[in-house]
């Protein structure tokens, strides 16, 4: 089978990270699959593709936002002549989409990452959704909540919404492995008492990290809070911490490329967004077997709500209560753990990549 993913841009967000993990098992499994990207990814990520020999390409140093776009995909694909072309994110859903109005040929796959987003809200926005997503075969959901909500936002068109779990590579996580980390090269200031907490996650409005951190000021100086990740509310973080002079509790730690050695020095995982499709790194922090702590938002809530802690969003007095729960009650806090390190056990980057494989060769029988 020759596959291409289409996608943004590989960097270390949660789409990214799962094409990171995914397409080398396809590839392993004998199939061809390339990468095609609309910003030119890091040097990290290249490199280790590049390695695996995995083909990537990508279209541009600048902007997302060119409907030159459509026109390069059309010229790429055509060339090609790919059995599968799977498509994450916008606006790479919209020049796929339109490129094939264009006369593209292909099966076209997307998947929905979010429960929500901007254009749901917008009547306009929805009638041009509905024109993008019907050049689709099928529109594989993450969560069940996203799939009600897809369904709901294009009602009537007849497209197949199948659900299929993100998935994480367990065996990175394992608690057989043993962090070489020092605590000390996390913060300067570590002591043996300190009680850690991680949140790892671009910034923007959807993480919402600012609720975290002010939670960090109804705790004691003990807790210390490490932000994993960059993005464009970053600078506005690192003024609100400033302000409420949590500078020496709260510590940016920017992009990390151990997050599983970090985790395993970590006690507690928190991911306080404001909406989520899914949350792969929740399910990071209950493989690490580290009590996760979510926002109560739908995809994310049905993943963590019966094996790790929810808080109403936006809540930082609950918050910071549902954290003390955990940390002054040992047992309840080794009960959550193990609770989510089972449940973590489901979400298998080998079992997701097996499921979109069989759901590829269906698309291809059905076509036939």
């Amino acid at each position: 089978m020759k596959i291409l993913q289409v996608i943004n841009n590989i960097g270390w967000g949660g789409a990214g990270n799962l094409l990171v993990n995914y397409v080398p098992l396809m590839k392993n499994r004998g199939h061809e699959v390339e990468l095609l990207t609309l910003k030119k990814m890091d040097d990290y990520h290249y490199d280790n593709f590049k390695k695996m020999e995995i083909k990537v390409t990508s279209l541009s140093n600048a902007t997302l936002y060119n409907p030159f776009f459509i026109f390069k995909i059309k010229k790429f694909i055509g060339k090609k002549k790919f059995d599968i072309v799977h498509v994450h994110l916008f606006p790479a859903l919209y020049y796929v989409g339109l490129a094939a109005y264009f006369g593209m040929k292909g099966i076209f796959v997307f998947t929905e990452h979010n429960t929500w987003n901007t254009r749901m809200s917008n009547p306009v926005l929805r009638i041009i959704d509905k024109f993008i997503y019907r050049k689709y075969d099928t529109v594989i959901c993450i969560t069940d909540k996203v799939k009600l909500n897809i369904q709901n936002h294009l009602k009537g068109l007849p497209i197949f919404f199948p659900i299929v779990y993100n998935g994480i590579n367990l065996s990175k996580f394992s608690t057989e492995l043993v962090s070489n980390l020092n605590k000390q090269d996390l913060y300067h200031s570590y002591s043996e008492r300190d009680i850690i907490l991680v949140m790892v996650g671009r910034f923007d409005i959807q993480k919402d990290q600012k609720t975290l951190i002010k939670a960090i000021t109804l705790l004691s100086s003990d807790f210390h809070l490490l932000l994993i990740g960059d993005g464009q509310t970053k600078p506005e973080c690192e003024k609100l911490v400033s302000e409420l002079n949590l500078e020496k509790q709260v510590h940016f730690l920017g992009i990390r490329k151990d997050i599983p050695d970090v985790l395993k020095s970590c006690d507690i995982g928190i991911l306080s967004s404001n909406w989520e499709g899914f949350g792969l790194a929740a399910v990071e922090y209950m493989a690490s077997n580290k009590p996760a702590i979510a926002s109560d938002v739908p995809g994310l809530s049905d993943i963590v709500r019966d094996a790790g802690v929810v808080f109403e969003k936006g809540n930082s007095k609950q918050l910071a209560e549902k954290i003390k729960e955990l940390t002054d009650n040992k047992e309840y806090y080794n009960q959550i753990a193990k609770k989510g390190f089972e449940k973590a056990q489901e979400y298998d980057i080998e079992r997701m990549t097996d499921k979109y494989l069989a759901l590829y060769q269906q698309l291809l029988d059905e076509k036939r």
